[in-house]
């Protein structure tokens, strides 16, 4: 080369589009955009309890990348500051899961977060800070799903130290007691010690970062889950979250101060993310309106607009249904699966429902990916005292009930006129268990006078209609659909039994009250999902035992109306009672379920013949939609007997 040597190539003399090429080998960020989660506690020795999963990676392959150079290094380093999210415990989880019995002084630290530079900070877009958790949203490391809130809907405030077998057996020692618990002796003074030096460091770090992170860029998330029913529990909610106001500005908040839901500790997470976004709700300085001027309440309002905003509240559940049994008793939401990770999709009217109920799923698309959920933790305002700009999750609408006697009418107007009631006789889900005198053998059973063994004195549709809704709320009611688990053959009350006396009663009371022309109701007879008791063998007389039970318990309905108002619809879904029989399966196997399909249209259309007899239905529309609940059930179903090999997609 003319006696001169070659110049020497180097990264940094590389094109911009080729060096973040090379970054996105390295690990840095992922090529899909999507982020990684990064643990600033750093690698620990494995403990063969812990699964992979929820171990830090060791030095990353980019390390020394970062040592190499101050050009390299502010590349590098806003490049995986700004694409990753970055988690940080004050208790390392695997330093100190062992400890998990031990005080809570036990000695933590947030060093790690005075390390991260000033360029670190000024690119920083997610960062989680776990001071303490003892209800976690990880995942197991056994399947691609994403992971559940573990003691979701399981805790109570009594047994909220506990931790849930899913989680003993997977990540049980990446959970602490909540702080100051009171099983753990502390009194007011020893509370305030046991987490004195926790809040030092956390308000020290907060005082580091804030000035250095850009501005309306991080998303920062805090768990500090406390105990609710220590004294001190509102004192130390209120030190957790005051060095987040260290923070002028933004982009989103996440605080998390207890791992089941708590009104008060949720109100103080609520104001100290709205302080941040500058919405203060807090009431001692909300403005007053001026003297003279005239305040605009909602009950100043007309009644048509108040109504469309109410719809417009969680007086109206994600799916428009409201779901009531005896056991557990109250009403509940049903909250069908959601398919959006499966090939077939989740439909849109399930999905809409879905987006307020599983706010911790965060990017399907993510997930589908092969990445991880868009969200770090839950902060789901259903399942927590927490609060997030992410969460949109439906929550009862308690509050709206107890403001005034007036807004209580309007409010139970809507709420019984949007949403369809579906009453379940006995358990809600599974909607095929069976009341535990079912499946005791007849020979020791004390048979009733009807010879049967209903062991209730009412139905639930009876203390549906009587007991639990308003007398003069059944005036707005619009759907109620009625569903019966698969009794066995002599499991359904007879004509002269207690339950179907006051059924009739309380159908000669109710038709007065509802508005007939408006109401549509619908008899669902459930079937088995698995190990269908009492009816694999069943002789012919059994089986019309149950058919008669089906007509006891529907013919009734056909007094709801009248000549002059008659029902807007009234339908009958049975399942065929000797459907598990061996007989009728192999008529199955031999013609097909088309056969069955039929079998049931036929019963469905004699019955509800006899109901609506003779009177013709009010309408002549097609027939409502399966129920959200009913969805869920095939869903089910499908999954217990899939279609043969030969009609699924290739790669299943």
């Amino acid at each position: 080369m003319d006696g001169q040597s070659p110049q020497a190539l180097n990264l940094v003399s590389l094109p911009d589009d080729i060096r973040h090429c090379i970054y996105l080998h390295l690990g840095i960020a992922r090529f899909d955009g999507f982020p990684q989660t990064f643990h600033l506690n750093g690698h620990e020795d494995a403990d063969e309890t812990l699964p992979l999963a929820f171990h830090p990676p060791e030095l990353p392959a980019f390390y020394g990348l970062l040592l190499s150079c101050r050009i390299l290094y502010r590349e590098a380093a806003t490049l995986l500051y700004s694409a990753n999210r970055f988690t940080v415990y004050y208790y390392s989880p695997l330093r100190h899961g062992k400890q998990r019995d031990a005080p809570l002084s036990y000695p933590g630290s947030l060093e790690r977060l005075h390390a991260l530079s000033p360029t670190a900070l000024a690119a920083l877009t997610s960062l989680k800070i776990v001071l303490n958790e003892c209800s976690c949203h990880q995942h197991t490391g056994w399947a691609r799903l994403p992971p559940v809130c573990c003691g979701a809907g399981r805790w109570s405030a009594d047994s909220i130290s506990g931790s849930t077998s899913g989680c003993s057996l997977h990540h049980n020692l990446l959970h602490r007691h909540p702080l100051i618990d009171p099983a753990l002796g502390f009194d007011l003074i020893s509370a305030r010690l046991s987490i004195q030096a926790m809040m030092s460091q956390w308000r020290n770090a907060a005082a580091y970062m804030s000035p250095r992170v850009g501005p309306r860029r991080l998303h920062l998330s805090l768990v500090c889950d406390i105990h609710p029913r220590h004294p001190y529990a509102l004192e130390a909610a209120h030190l957790s979250v005051a060095p987040i106001a260290l923070f002028s500005s933004l982009k989103n908040l996440s605080i998390r101060l207890c791992p089941i839901p708590d009104h008060p500790l949720w109100r103080v997470a609520k104001e100290a993310a709205s302080k941040i976004h500058g919405r203060d709700t807090s009431p001692h300085i909300r403005p007053r309106p001026t003297a003279g001027a005239a305040a605009t309440t909602l009950m100043s309002l007309p009644l048509e607009l108040r109504l469309q905003i109410l719809e417009c509240t969680n007086l109206v559940t994600p799916w428009k249904e409201v779901m009531w049994s005896r056991q557990p008793p109250g009403y509940r939401v049903c909250r069908p699966p959601c398919r959006a990770q499966e090939t077939a999709g989740c439909a849109p009217h399930i999905h809409q429902g879905c987006r307020q109920y599983r706010c911790y799923l965060g990017d399907i698309e993510c997930i589908l990916a092969g990445g991880q959920s868009a969200v770090q933790e839950c902060f789901c305002v259903g399942r927590h005292a927490a609060f997030s700009s992410a969460c949109h999750c439906w929550t009862p609408p308690t509050a709206l009930f107890l403001v005034s006697r007036a807004l209580c009418r309007e409010a139970q107007f809507v709420f019984f006129s949007e949403n369809r009631f579906v009453v379940h006789d006995f358990c809600a889900m599974p909607p095929w268990k069976l009341p535990r005198e079912q499946f005791t053998p007849v020979s020791t059973t004390n048979p009733s006078p009807t010879g049967n063994r209903y062991p209730f004195d009412r139905l639930a549709a009876s203390q549906f209609l009587r007991d639990v809704v308003p007398a003069h709320c059944l005036a707005h009611l619009r759907f109620v659909e009625l569903v019966f688990p698969p009794y066995v053959p002599d499991g359904r009350p007879g004509d002269e039994h207690a339950a179907l006396k006051d059924w009739r009663a309380t159908i000669s009371w109710a038709r007065h009250k509802v508005t007939a022309p408006a109401l549509t109701v619908r008899v669902v007879m459930a079937d088995f999902f698995c190990k269908p008791h009492g009816r694999v063998v069943m002789d012919n007389e059994q089986g019309r035992n149950i058919l008669g039970g089906y007509h006891l318990i529907a013919h009734p309905l056909k007094d709801l109306g009248s000549e002059d108002a008659p029902l807007a619809g009234c339908y009958v879904q049975p399942a065929y009672p000797w459907k598990h029989t061996a007989q009728i399966k192999q008529r199955i196997r031999e013609l097909g379920r088309s056969w069955l399909a039929e079998m049931e249209k036929l019963l469905k259309k004699d019955m509800e013949r006899e109901i609506q007899a003779p009177r013709p239905r009010s309408g002549g529309g097609p027939e409502p939609e399966k129920s959200v609940w009913q969805g869920w059930y095939d869903i089910s179903s499908r999954r217990r007997n899939p279609k043969p090999r030969r009609h699924q997609p290739p790669g299943l």
